[in-house]
């Protein structure tokens, strides 16, 4: 470019690099939406080559405790009174010419880098207060975040320090942090258990009383991360309490998920591979689950799975004897579950093949029995927080099985039998808490202790999965001359699925309506409704009167969550596609009328894009589905003699079968007039350790 060229396109065309007709805004910015970036190049010769990308408007937040300019007025007198400063030379005006100029967090100010440094060496709560303060004085906004110039790059020193005042000043005060980590591990990490709770609480208070310059980006990221999916699902009036507007606590938990990403590029993860980025990963995937954004999951998952292999967390043959090694064996296989469980429900290939992983099994404990120098595993007997990970690890290392040899199994009905028996066969190892055999009571229980809640739910997640899994391997076979046996398993797995959780719904119903625990994984509760819901429209057994009841009370308990949670994608639209598939299983689709005119298949075609995540991919959902335009595709005579011969009348619905030979049997009844005449909760003894945060959570009402 000449020295005398000037630049006149506006910086979003400049970096899609297309035609920009130099009018503000310009029509590409309108096309793409981005109108409020779409301002006059402001940037001059010498910085043409290092000009920053401000994040969007939405990325940068306003702390919740800056004042509006409307209060200014009002204060200002006592400003003048105190001899403070008012001179509005902290923050730039955020004004439409220079709101989305190109300036990063050290250039605001006076423009000196120094004004970043020494911020940078004061503690996050003493950046709050000093920027708060000068928000207070000047009515403004707080700096634009500073750019990463491409991902994977190497940032400079500092850059790094303008990313971390910059991400640390966007954390709310520390009292709002301490509710949203505490609900976190009251109410979420027991479905991933990734993070050991002493050590987190130890760096945690750690971070606040440390210099900005000296936090871990990555460990910051963590944090986000965790508070992310507490702000789905916490009640609006409990932030409240500690001044958290309710009104923007949901906007809040994307915020926040954005932060931890830009906290993850900010650290280099890329190229500085660590075991807490992993558990940033393992921690996001409720989010991204919760707003039905699986295709980013399993983006992220390729490369956490690439860092968990440079880092040798595949390599380790050794048990566990202190912290590191059980952390790293439990990341480990949360991480090849998780690669399974998208394997199953996309049909696509494992980045693992877990079933080969000789790496040792997480020991059966609660966080207080590990310590940086040793562990003290429990017996399986003895129920831990731990127990569910445990036999789920083992679990998903069987169903990875099914991908062996570019996923052969799959088509053989010998080996998916094979394989099946496998599962029961742990199944049939259950400890008595998660146990279903014949003539015993589920733990759940209407004298459960609070404590233990988190239990009867690691119960329910994990028979749910086993059921649901059974579902997807036989559905297959099911035209097939296997189709009597197929049949009456996945009869057993569908009527069977809901068993725990309609248990737990009749032992406590009030604890029940307000558990957060159910919020946390209603991924799995919708994943299970779906399967079922498209198991009843396609196949259409004779006496479906168990699975369009468990379809209704998923549909009741997701409206429910989204009249609170309005913008969880999850809760609303989850409980609109299950109306739908019901809906279109009431009206007869798939049969053809009176006067033999097939209704068009346009609505559970709809549908597709809504479920492929949970039934096996596009492909073979659309080929499920089509199954629906075929009529003589079922046989309603064919189907009655099956169910009839699996469910005698008068007997109660399978929950889940524990021996190949008992395929046709009851294990117990879930019915709500259940006694549990045989109380499992007296065994407890009230005596086990549960480690739990000591940051007044009792004092928030969470259940």
């Amino acid at each position: 470019m000449g020295a005398n060229n000037k630049i006149l396109s506006c910086r979003p065309c400049r970096e899609r690099k297309v035609r920009c007709d130099r009018v503000f805004p310009c029509k590409s910015c309108v096309r793409h939406r981005c109108e409020a970036q779409c301002q006059p190049s402001q940037v001059s010769r010498a910085n043409v080559n290092h000009y920053k990308v401000p994040l969007p408007r939405a990325l940068s937040p306003t702390p919740l405790h800056v004042l509006t300019p409307s209060t200014l007025d009002d204060v200002s007198g006592v400003l003048r009174t105190n001899n403070v400063s008012s001179a509005p030379d902290v923050f730039p005006v955020p004004t439409p010419s220079n709101e989305y100029v190109g300036t990063t967090y050290a250039q605001t100010g006076t423009g000196d880098v120094s004004d970043t440094t020494s911020l940078a060496s004061k503690t996050i709560e003493a950046l709050h207060a000093h920027n708060s303060l000068a928000s207070l004085m000047a009515g403004q906004q707080p700096p634009l975040a500073p750019t990463l110039s491409s991902f994977g790059a190497t940032l400079s020193a500092s850059e790094k320090t303008a990313w971390r005042v910059y991400l640390a000043d966007c954390l709310p005060p520390r009292s709002q942090c301490d509710l949203f980590v505490s609900y976190y591990f009251e109410s979420i990490n027991w479905i991933y258990q990734a993070i050991h709770c002493p050590s987190f609480r130890s760096k945690y208070e750690t971070l606040w009383v440390m210099p900005v310059n000296e936090i871990d980006l990555i460990f910051l990221a963590l944090l986000y991360a965790m508070m992310s999916p507490s702000a789905l699902f916490i009640d609006p009036s409990t932030c409240e309490s500690v001044g958290f507007e309710s009104s923007k606590i949901r906007e809040s938990a994307h915020l926040w998920f954005r932060l931890s990403r830009q906290a993850l590029h900010a650290g280099e993860y890329e190229s500085r591979p660590c075991l807490t980025q992993i558990e940033v990963f393992i921690v996001s995937q409720l989010y991204w689950y919760s707003t039905k954004n699986v295709e980013a999951l399993n983006s992220a998952m390729g490369q956490t799975v690439r860092c968990a292999q440079a880092i040798g967390l595949d390599k380790d043959r050794i048990p566990s004897t202190n912290l590191s090694s059980e952390l790293r064996h439990r990341l480990w296989w949360d991480l090849c579950s998780s690669d399974t469980f998208q394997s199953l429900c996309l049909d696509r290939q494992p980045l693992v093949q877990a079933h080969l992983s000789e790496v040792p099994m997480p020991q059966n404990c609660e966080d207080c029995d590990i310590t940086r120098s040793s562990i003290h595993p429990r017996p399986m007997t003895e129920p831990t927080v731990m127990s569910m990970h445990t036999l789920r690890a083992r679990l998903f290392k069987t169903m990875n099985k099914l991908y062996a040899n570019n996923a052969a199994p799959l088509s053989s009905y010998k080996e998916v039998s094979g394989i099946d028996a496998e599962i029961l066969a742990i199944v049939d190892q259950f400890p008595w808490y998660f146990s279903v055999s014949p003539g015993t009571c589920t733990f759940v229980s209407p004298t459960l202790p609070l404590a233990f809640d988190y239990l009867q739910w690691q119960h329910h997640l994990l028979h749910n999965s086993i059921c649901v899994q059974r579902i997807r391997m036989y559905r297959p076979f099911l035209r097939s001359p296997q189709h009597n046996d197929c049949w009456s398993k996945c009869i057993s797995a569908v009527e069977g699925a809901f068993g725990v959780y309609h248990a737990i719904r009749a032992a406590n119903a009030f604890r029940f309506q307000r558990s957060h625990k159910m919020f946390a994984q209603s991924y799995q509760i919708f994943c299970s409704a779906v399967s079922i819901a498209v198991f009843l429209l396609v196949e259409r057994p004779v006496i479906p009167t168990r699975m369009q009841s468990d379809i209704e009370v998923v549909i009741q308990d997701l409206q429910k969550l989204a009249q609170s949670h309005r913008s969880l994608p999850m809760a609303v639209d989850g409980r609109a596609v299950l109306t739908k598939l019901l809906d279109a299983y009431r009206q007869g689709f798939g049969q053809d009328d009176e006067d033999g005119v097939r209704p068009s298949n346009s609505i559970w075609q709809s549908l597709i894009p809504e479920i492929y995540a949970v039934m096996g991919g596009k492909s073979n959902t659309k080929s499920y589905l089509d199954r629906c335009a075929v009529s003589h595709i079922v046989n309603p005579d064919s189907a009655a003699r099956t169910t009839t011969s699996v469910f005698p009348v008068g007997e109660p619905p399978v929950v889940l079968i524990a021996t190949p030979q008992l395929d046709t049997s009851m294990t117990y009844e879930m019915s709500a007039d259940d006694a549990f005449a045989s109380d499992p909760a007296a065994a407890l003894g009230f005596n086990l350790h549960f480690d739990v945060l000591n940051w007044g959570v009792e004092d928030f009402g969470f259940e």
